[in-house]
C-alpha cells in the first residue's frame, strides 16, 4: 500500500486540517509508505516539519501540478490518493481520473452547508456532517465516520521555562488559554475566555487568561478595554505558535475547539467552548461530553447547558475513554484496505467538478485586481 496525500494551503498553513493530517501521519509505522504534496502560495510549517512532503507553488490552470503529480504516481505505483481539502481534491480528482488510482476524500469538520465535494469514499471528522450528508446522499457516497486524529504533545521543558518566565507564572494562580488566530472571526470564543476567567475571579480565584496566536486585526484590543481588571498575556512567538499544543501542559483551563480541545482532553485540562449559537460559554462535562463530539467540538454547539463554569464536574475515566478513540490509525488503515479492495470505481461528477474548479480558480487567483486590469485594457 502506498499513499499519496494532497494539503492546499491558502494562508498562513497552521489551521487545523494540517495539524489533523500531520497527526495521521506521525502515527504510521516507520514502514508504511506514503508523501504529502501541499499546494497554495505558501508552505505550511507544519507539513515542512514532516520529512516526507514536497511544497508545489499553485499555478492558475492547475497544468503543473497535474501532470507531476499524475507521473508521480503512475512511477511510484500509488494505490491511494488521499485529500484534506476540497481545493487539493480538484487536482487529486483529476489525476485519479486519468490514472485510475482510488481517490479518498476527508471533510475536516465544519459547518454543513459548506461546499463538500463528490467523491465516492469520504472521511467525515463528526456526527453533525455525517448525518446531514448521509440524510442527502442521493448519489450514493460512502461516508465514514471517523474523529479527527490527534498527537498528544511531548513536554518541552525547554520551552515551558521560557513560558512560565513571560507570564509570570505562579502557583497560586489558575492560567486560562485560549490558542488560535487573532481576527474577528475568532473575537467570541476570545472574548469567552476572559468571561471564564471574570467568573473564575468573582468566585475568589486568580485567573490569568493567556492567549496564544498570530494578531490580524484589533479585535484584542477591543476585549481588553472591556475587561481592564483580568491579568492577561498575549505570545505571538514563533516558539509558541507553532507547536502551541505543548504550551498546555502551563493550562488549568482550556477554551478550545475541534481538535484544540481534544488535545486539551488528553492533557485532562478542563475544558470550555464557546457556542454561537446559544452565544454562551459551555464547560465540557460527563453530561455534554456526546454532544460535544457531535459538534467535533465546534462553536455550532447548540444544547442549552445548565452545568455552571464553576461547577465541579470531573470526567475521570470516561473523558479518557473518548479520548483514546481519537489516537491511532487503525481505522484509517481498515478504510484505505477497503477502498483498495473495492470494486467500485471513481465516478466523475461533472457539475460538481466544475463547482470545485470555481473553488480552486477563486483559491488562486485574486479577482479583484484580475477585474481591475480587464476594466482598464478595455478602456
Amino acid at each position: 500500500m502506498k499513499v499519496v496525500y494532497l494539503i492546499y494551503n491558502g494562508s498562513n498553513g497552521l489551521g487545523g486540517h494540517f495539524r489533523s493530517l500531520k497527526g495521521l501521519c506521525v502515527n504510521w509505522p516507520i514502514d508504511f509508505e506514503y508523501f504529502i504534496f501541499q499546494f497554495g502560495k505558501v508552505s505550511s510549517p507544519v507539513i515542512e516539519s514532516i520529512e516526507k512532503s514536497k511544497f508545489i507553488k499553485s499555478t492558475f490552470l492547475a497544468l503543473y501540478e497535474i501532470i507531476y503529480l499524475s507521473k508521480y504516481v503512475k512511477n511510484n505505483e500509488i494505490t491511494i490518493i488521499h485529500c484534506y481539502d476540497s481545493i487539493s481534491f480538484f487536482i487529486g480528482r483529476i489525476v485519479s481520473f486519468f490514472t485510475g488510482v482510488k481517490l479518498l476524500y476527508t471533510k475536516c469538520g465544519g459547518p454543513n452547508f459548506a461546499y463538500t465535494p463528490k467523491c465516492n469514499s469520504t472521511i467525515l471528522f463528526s456526527l453533525e456532517n455525517f448525518d446531514y450528508l448521509q440524510d442527502n446522499n442521493k448519489e450514493k457516497i460512502d461516508y465514514y465516520l471517523i474523529p479527527n486524529r490527534i498527537i498528544l504533545p511531548k513536554c518541552d521543558d525547554i520551552l515551558l521555562q521560557k513560558l512560565k518566565s513571560e507570564i509570570s507564572y505562579s502557583k497560586s494562580k489558575e492560567y486560562v488559554f485560549r490558542i488560535g488566530n487573532i481576527n474577528s472571526y475568532y473575537k467570541d470564543s476570545i472574548r469567552a475566555a476572559f468571561e471564564v476567567a471574570n467568573s473564575r475571579n468573582s468566585e475568589n480565584f486568580k485567573s490569568v487568561v493567556v492567549i496564544i496566536g498570530k494578531e490580524y486585526d484589533d479585535s484584542l484590543v477591543k476585549i481588553i478595554n472591556d475587561f481592564g481588571n483580568i491579568e492577561y498575556y498575549h505570545l505571538n512567538d514563533d516558539d509558541y505558535t507553532g507547536e502551541a499544543s505543548k504550551c498546555l501542559f502551563v493550562a488549568d483551563i482550556v477554551l478550545g475547539t475541534g481538535r484544540g480541545a481534544m488535545e486539551a482532553i488528553g492533557l485532562d485540562k478542563e475544558v470550555f467552548l464557546y457556542s454561537s449559537v446559544l452565544k454562551q460559554v459551555i464547560k465540557v462535562s460527563n453530561e455534554n461530553f456526546m454532544n460535544c463530539l457531535y459538534y467535533n467540538f465546534s462553536e455550532r454547539y447548540e444544547h442549552l447547558e445548565l452545568v455552571g463554569l464553576n461547577q465541579e464536574n470531573n470526567l475521570g475515566d470516561y473523558y479518557k475513554e473518548y479520548c483514546d478513540a481519537f489516537i491511532g490509525n487503525k481505522k484509517v488503515l481498515s478504510l484505505y484496505e477497503k477502498v483498495i479492495l473495492s470494486d467500485k470505481k471513481n465516478k466523475f461528477y461533472l457539475v460538481d467538478f466544475l463547482k470545485n474548479y470555481y473553488r480552486y480558480l477563486k483559491s488562486n487567483i485574486p479577482f479583484k485586481k484580475q477585474i481591475s486590469k480587464f476594466l482598464v485594457w478595455r478602456k
